[in-house]
């Protein structure tokens, strides 16, 4: 029996009501034998030559219920019927066969006492009376234990959305024991022929070790696991070690099993040195839409039924459609209802056309209503295969407009919401019930759907692969919607992938108008460039954004950074004749914002083939290679100059402020996590010592998985042991302790559709998996990346602003190419609803900022001129603070140049009062230098005056007693 099938528990389920409907007469074949019966015994059988007489003592029998016990005391004869419970599976040749009557023996009845009091029983049956006879407490516990150890079983699934929700109502019943009983059929070698109380205390001790280590999840749960067990020689001592979860003897058993097995590759398809996107064209639609359901050669051979003025008698239809068919491998079933549907009908028979040949040829794979809908898709673009499904699956449960009482406004109808119109329903419908793999119960879902008034929220904890199909869907609806995308699924997977090319010639160019420089924000904007979006320039509002990640750059297996898709190694590139590859690095700096490299990698199936020591040696020298490689100081005139601007007090920038690692699929055992947290302790500490930056960046559907556990995560931003000084000032302190916060990581994450129910569902996940302190930690270093679509506003309205208060920022995955685009709309100043302005920097501005509504365009002039352009301005300042130090050493040391400038003296004024303005200028703009003058500007200045001032008088006054 397949245990992971979605009917599985089913047999189960029967057992367990089996077993309680059977109490009773369990109860009455073990009751005393009335007088009157006893008196007419059965004729007595022959004894086997192989058969035992039974010893002389009693023998106690387990029954349901433990109020009563039935003795059986034999009479004296030699031997006497007694009844032996069945031997368990693997133990019938050890036990004694049953002892049965002698032939020579007469019928005697067995007398019934009541069992003493000092006999003990055996282990006590389980049935739903004993089940409901536990207390409160221990019936949650066992219901809380199937749901860690089922949870994602889609039959458990199945189970749980039942309705009264019979697994989780704490009144355990039928359903409950029939998935007791299916663990220990499945977790015991040898299972008894019942279940009983020892089998509930294995559960929940199962269920208490699996929650203190959930890093044996993946694999004692696993159906491989369980199969490379029944595999083993030894697998009787290695089935009581996994039912018990040993500490001490499983983690060597799990040693043994990755040897053998190789760790489940999540990207299969990857390859090494790689980077794809996914998402439809309009080519790919075309292609999908030309697909035909009938083959030409089925059509050319109906073409054998079209007979002018000519029908086919109604008995004769189905075989005269069979012998047309026969060479083509064309299955009669689908194609007749859709012929009887399209022909000429009469009284005598069926009369096939051109015409219902041509409607038969037209059939499209792809229903039209379905291609219309996916229409607005083309062109959005998604960093992983499993959030394009995830998109679609959402835009298909729009359509259909399930739900509506539920769904956000703007998702609901009539248009924009994308929902499909009643006519376009029925011809869906119609389509998935007829032709090709019809299924008329399906047709018959998607009706109920469009036609539900309500719908349920499904549980967030029967979550697949960490989302759910539609806003606040039902489980009704999370089935039904997954089902329409797998009967399609294959034809988007056909074309989906896309490997984009690697362009040296076209590399990442940003622009902007005077938009001033991003400020410090609690909550954070992050942008990704990927690198096939290079060659026309991207507009940007830098105003409204934290740090930009450039993605393309992997490894291959000896740990040498490479760029995807064909690029070369990254050290030989970004150099040289290629220095305008980094030119996006100076724009966004000139903004002061900051600059990740994406170090991403989906290919694991050569890294898995490595050696344990291999794979030490290959993330050692990763780290080295990341670190030098982001060290590397950039070679473009601005950057060189720097030394120059700053006399010799800023070095040459390096290539970037820090890394993002984007290893998605990593493999999940036990060995390749724990290497992977070393790499990541080393990679942190050399980052740290060279004032580099590490984020993380994951998929939804992995977290709190593999190397993204939650408890990994939290210890990442547990803070070190590193005591401020003592001598410290409360600014400085402050400062310190900005710096340390700075240098913990933030975790990116993917979010996959609908972003309206997985944000609340993954801040639901945080606070039940974590601590108090780590959830707050989380929540403050976890950045969800969204995917925007270009009209979804309401949505994304609502996403910032729960986003700003839960989170620690917000990520932007470029949905479509810029040149595809439109210039984005600059931010004006003023809060407006996204729906209105559609512009996501007036929606970032609006609902991602504080204060709320201040945008780069109310900022002064003068501000976004020196923010911009401030190492130049502070060249100048230097340049003329010489000038003055200068002219004050010639005036003191020559009568002639005192003479000269007294004579023009407003040159040197004009010198010193540009000199001020220029340093009040940037006293007061310059982010980085402002800080330093908060409260101490005014002062400063007056201080400056007055010693202006005396020096100015103590000249007059010297002049005037120089005088005869």
């Amino acid at each position: 029996m397949n245990l992971h099938s979605p009917w599985s528990f089913l047999p189960c389920a029967a057992l367990g009501v089996v077993l309680a409907l059977s109490e009773p007469a369990v109860l009455a074949a073990a009751a005393p034998v009335p007088a009157k019966a006893a008196a007419k015994p059965a004729p007595p059988k022959p004894v086997a030559a192989a058969a035992r007489p039974a010893p002389q003592e009693a023998v106690t029998l387990p029954v349901s219920t433990p109020e009563t016990h039935i003795v059986v005391v034999p009479a004296p004869a030699p031997a006497v019927a007694v009844p032996t419970p069945v031997p368990p599976k693997g133990a019938a040749a050890a036990a004694p066969a049953p002892a049965k009557e002698t032939a020579a023996a007469a019928p005697v009845a067995p007398k019934t006492v009541p069992l003493p009091a000092k006999t003990v029983a055996g282990p006590r049956l389980l049935s739903v009376e004993v089940l409901q006879g536990y207390d409160t407490k221990k019936r949650k516990r066992i219901q809380d234990a199937l749901k860690l150890i089922f949870q994602g079983d889609a039959s458990y699934a199945k189970a749980h959305a039942a309705a009264g929700q019979p697994l989780s109502d704490n009144v355990v019943g039928p359903i409950t024991l029939s998935f007791i009983t299916r663990f220990w059929f499945y977790y015991n070698m040898v299972p008894a022929p019942n279940v009983s109380d020892d089998s509930v205390a294995a559960l929940l001790h199962f269920a208490d070790r699996l929650a203190a280590h959930k890093e044996w999840r993946p694999d004692v749960l696993s159906v491989e696991f369980g199969q490379w067990i029944d595999k083993q020689a030894d697998r009787a001592t290695l089935y009581p070690i996994r039912l018990r979860l040993d500490e001490v003897k499983l983690p060597p058993v799990l040693v043994r099993y990755h040897a053998v097995v190789r760790p489940q590759l999540v990207n299969e398809g990857d390859k090494v040195g790689h980077a794809y996107w996914y998402g439809l064209t309009e080519d790919d639609l075309k292609t999908i839409t030309s697909k035909r359901e009938f083959s030409a050669a089925t059509v050319k051979a109906l073409k054998a039924l079209v007979e002018p003025d000519t029908v086919i008698a109604h008995t004769d239809f189905e075989e005269e459609v069979q012998a047309v068919l026969a060479g083509t491998g064309q299955k009669t079933a689908p194609l007749l209802p859709l012929l009887k549907e399209h022909a000429v009908t009469t009284d005598h028979g069926i009369g096939v056309t051109d015409d219902t040949l041509a409607a038969i040829a037209d059939r499209p794979v792809l229903p039209v209503p379905l291609a219309t809908l996916l229409q607005k898709m083309v062109g959005m673009q998604y960093p992983h295969q499993q959030l394009f499904a995830r998109a679609l699956q959402d835009r298909l449960s729009a359509g259909i407009g399930s739900c509506q009482p539920i769904v956000p406004p703007t998702r609901r109808a009539p248009p924009p919401s994308g929902r499909m119109s009643d006519d376009d329903m029925k011809t869906l419908i119609a389509a998935v019930s007829s032709g090709q793999n019809a299924d008329p119960a399906l047709g018959a879902r998607l009706q109920t759907l469009r036609d539900a008034n309500f719908c349920a929220p499904a549980d967030p904890d029967l979550a697949i692969d960490g989302a759910l199909s539609s806003e606040n869907p039902g489980n009704s609806e999370l089935n039904t919607i997954g089902d329409l995308y797998k009967r399609y699924s294959y034809l988007f997977e056909q074309v989906g992938r896309k490997t984009p090319v690697y362009d040296p010639s076209a590399p990442i160019t940003l622009a902007s108008t005077l938009c001033g420089c991003s400020d410090d924000q609690k909550t954070k904007v992050f942008r990704f460039l990927p690198f096939w979006h290079g060659g026309a320039a991207q507009q940007i509002d830098f105003s409204l954004v934290s740090r930009v990640n450039y993605y393309g750059v992997t490894f291959d297996n000896s740990g040498e950074l490479i760029m995807a898709n064909g690029g070369g190694r990254v050290s030989e590139l970004f150099g040289g004749q290629q220095d305008r590859q980094l030119d996006f690095v100076t724009a966004a700096r000139r903004h002061r914002v900051k600059v990740d490299w994406v170090i991403g990698r989906s290919a694991w199936g050569p890294w898995s083939t490595l050696g344990t020591k291999e794979r030490e040696q290959r993330f050692a020298r990763l780290s080295d290679n990341i670190w030098r490689f982001l060290d590397a100081r950039m070679t473009d005139f601005p950057s060189r100059a720097r030394p120059w601007q700053s006399f010799g007090t800023a070095p040459v920038p390096v290539r970037g402020d820090g890394v993002t690692l984007y290893f998605d699929g990593y493999p999940r055992d036990a060995e390749s996590v724990a290497q992977f947290d070393a790499f990541v302790v080393r990679l942190r500490k050399v980052l740290d010592e060279h004032d580099f930056d590490l984020n993380i960046m994951m998929r939804r559907a992995e977290l709190n998985h593999g190397i993204y556990q939650y408890d990994k995560l939290a210890d990442m931003l547990r803070p070190k042991e590193a005591l401020a000084p003592r001598s410290l000032s409360e600014r400085s302190l402050q400062f310190f302790q900005r710096e340390q916060m700075r240098k913990l990581p933030y975790f990116l994450v993917l979010f996959d559709e609908p972003t309206g129910h997985n944000k609340q569902l993954l801040r639901r996940e945080i606070e039940s998996a974590n601590s108090a302190m780590d959830q707050l930690r989380l929540l403050n270093r976890i950045v969800p990346v969204i995917n925007f679509d270009g009209e979804s506003w309401q949505q994304l309205e609502e996403d910032l602003i729960y986003f700003n208060q839960n989170f620690g920022g917000v990520g932007f995955w470029p949905g479509r190419t810029f040149s595809a685009t439109a210039p984005p709309k600059r931010a004006v100043a003023g809060v407006m609803h996204c729906n209105v302005s559609k512009s996501v920097d007036d929606c970032i501005q609006d609902f991602f900022r504080d204060p709320p509504g201040q945008a780069s365009s109310t900022d002064s002039t003068v501000s976004k001129l020196v923010c911009e352009y401030r190492w130049p301005l502070r060249f100048t300042l230097d340049l003329l603070i010489l000038v003055l130090v200068l002219l004050a050493i010639t005036y003191a040391r020559s009568c002639q140049a005192r003479t000269l400038l007294r004579k023009h003296y407003l040159a040197p004024l004009a010198v010193a009062l540009l000199a001020i303005l220029v340093l009040v200028a940037l006293l007061l703009f310059d982010p980085y230098l402002a800080p330093l003058t908060d409260g101490y500007l005014i002062p400063a200045v007056l201080v400056l005056c007055l010693i202006g001032m005396y020096f100015y008088f103590r000249a007059k006054f010297k002049e005037r007693n120089e005088r005869p």
